[in-house]
């Protein structure tokens, strides 16, 4: 994005920041353009539509570029995930990947695959109840896109297929081993496989299928679970 002047783009509002009572701005995502931040004057007046500027709205943002930046002079809405904040877990848990990206995302650098996954899983959490799980999927979708999704067939020791799902976390939480990889007498216990089967069907469902999964381990096991992927990704970003 070097040149100066006018242009569109599709994406969203991933934070906003009042500047003042007039002034906010918007880090936006887009297709091709990746995350940038943007000037919206007028928008805390409600000028541009306060909706237009609210994190997690979808939608065309017409933009311009100047020597001091970017600049949002109109939107049109496709998709605002509005009934998300009605439900307060599912806005926290949506705003929570929001600001992972956030995070993690680098200016100006389009991530348009990443960007769809992002999309459909706001589909899916709107849709269900299962945020724990939907949590680690979007996750492990999201390091698949990097290389860097942890293997749940193959033992990460001597790279056996296990599609009995005869893998256990290795104590560090590195990766997967099968009983003749994992470090001194430790077995794959009948708890290791459900898991695995578990975090398997969370990423394997289609997106029709994916509320009819039946997830029955508990909260906590999938937090330690979401927790390594989280890992994975701050260390490698």
């Amino acid at each position: 994005m070097n040149q100066q002047g006018q242009f569109r783009a599709m994406g969203v509002v991933l934070y906003r920041k009042d500047i003042s009572a007039s002034l906010r701005t918007l880090y936006l995502w887009c297709r091709l353009y990746g995350p940038f931040w943007v000037f919206a004057p007028g928008s805390g007046k409600g000028k541009l539509g306060r909706g237009m500027t609210e994190p997690l709205t979808w939608g065309e943002f017409h933009l311009y570029r100047s020597t001091k930046g970017f600049y949002l002079k109109a939107a049109d809405s496709r998709d605002d995930f509005w009934w998300l904040r009605k439900n307060p877990k599912k806005l926290r848990e949506a705003l929570y990947w929001g600001g992972l990206l956030r995070k993690y995302l680098l200016p100006e650098h389009g991530e348009d695959k990443l960007l769809k996954l992002f999309y459909w899983s706001l589909v899916l959490l709107r849709e269900g109840e299962y945020l724990l799980p939907l949590r680690w999927r979007f996750l492990w979708k999201w390091l698949g896109l990097r290389g860097e999704a942890p293997d749940l067939w193959c033992c990460q020791g001597c790279g056996r297929i296990s599609e009995e799902g005869n893998l256990a976390f290795s104590p560090q939480g590195t990766g997967l081993l099968c009983s003749s990889c994992l470090p001194g007498t430790v077995e794959v216990s009948k708890e290791d496989i459900h898991v695995l089967h578990e975090l398997r069907k969370a990423v394997m469902l289609s997106r029709k299928n994916f509320h009819n999964g039946g997830f029955t381990l508990l909260p906590s096991r999938w937090e330690k679970y979401t927790a390594l992927l989280e890992a994975i990704l701050r260390d490698n970003s």
